[in-house]
């Protein structure tokens, strides 16, 4: 995953050279936080997936993941917009849960993803937070460095 400028030119926006970068290491379903740069404009963060060693499997829990899928591009904006506040709360719940899990449905009700969520998903699901300036004070005692 990266993050990239986003870059006006006259009339019309590039997304711009890589602001950070990073791997996150292969594991199982799970809900991963990570911190972005410091927001004082506009910036790109774009996902994707690393499957050359695991092209012939089914990767996922959705099973969709591909050697060759596109990466996700999400634009972040350097100012709230209407309904931002009740993303923030849920992402601070998020935060408390770090090293930890949280309920499957009680995180389909907060992010509405209802549509998503079948019997083929676990009950419960890791929190996995790759940056530990994201956890909450009260939780780093669990903080654990290495693999």
């Amino acid at each position: 995953m990266s993050f990239r400028t986003y870059l006006k030119e006259g009339s019309t926006y590039r997304v711009g050279p890589v602001l950070q970068q990073k791997q996150l290491e292969p594991a199982g379903p799970g809900v991963y936080l990570l911190r972005s740069p410091g927001l004082r404009e506009p910036i790109v963060w774009e996902s994707s997936f690393n499957c050359q060693e695991d092209a012939d499997s089914e990767i996922g829990l959705l099973g969709f993941v591909q050697a060759a899928a596109p990466p996700a591009i999400t634009l972040l904006l350097d100012a709230s917009m209407p309904g931002d506040q009740i993303v923030a709360n849920n992402i601070s719940w998020l935060t408390e849960s770090c090293d930890s899990y949280v309920v499957v449905q009680e995180l389909s009700r907060r992010f509405q993803l209802a549509d998503l969520i079948n019997s083929d998903w676990p009950t419960e699901l890791p929190v996995l937070c790759a940056d530990a300036a994201s956890r909450t004070s009260r939780h780093s005692p669990k903080i654990s460095i290495g693999s």
